[in-house]
């Protein structure tokens, strides 16, 4: 059920923007580094890993950017506070390994949640279809194109005369079957 719940209504939502998105960017690196300083000790071979569950977080409830901030920000923090020797950023080899492995499996998780949402969302009919706010047609080198705000991915519809002589006949066919209706 709650996994249901997150793909509803979080992964085929539109990203958080604005002030509520630099919000929950906050939250998702003050969270699990709260977490990771509450256990005693340094934890050997596994200082960011409690980071990587809240990047994913936010790629999936956040534009790229954000998720982007959130990485590199948690990798920043996690190595000063939780890779020895503590509050040096970058002292050793290790540190680079580490953070190197760690912005290389957010960047794919990220990059791979971005473009699953895309997909999706392109999807005509997908249950994502809700968030839209309406189609927006354009017109270039002589064809016409469909695409949806807030959406990178564009449709050819066909060539520009050919969707109009479409569209007028559409709007005909409605104005019919009201006239029906009625």
């Amino acid at each position: 059920m709650f996994g249901k719940t997150i793909v509803g209504n979080w992964f085929l939502a539109p990203a958080i923007t604005g002030r509520p998105a630099h919000f929950w960017s906050l939250v998702a690196i003050v969270i699990p580094t709260l977490i990771r300083a509450s256990v005693q000790g340094p934890v050997t071979g596994v200082p960011l890993l409690i980071y990587v569950p809240f990047v994913l977080l936010s790629a999936i409830a956040l534009s790229w950017r954000h998720s982007v901030a959130v990485a590199l920000v948690s990798a920043l923090v996690g190595s000063t506070l939780f890779i020895e020797p503590r509050f040096i950023i970058l002292a050793g080899p290790t540190d680079w390994f580490e953070i190197s492995a760690f912005l290389i499996a957010t960047a794919m998780i990220i990059k791979f949640v971005h473009e699953l949402k895309g997909t999706i969302v392109a999807e005509p009919g997908s249950p994502a279809a809700k968030f839209r706010n309406g189609i927006v047609f354009s017109s270039e080198g002589g064809d016409a194109w469909a695409s949806w705000h807030g959406q990178r991915c564009t449709v050819r519809l066909g060539t520009k005369d050919e969707v109009a002589e479409m569209m007028q006949d559409y709007l005909a066919q409605c104005a019919l079957g009201k006239k029906l209706a009625s």
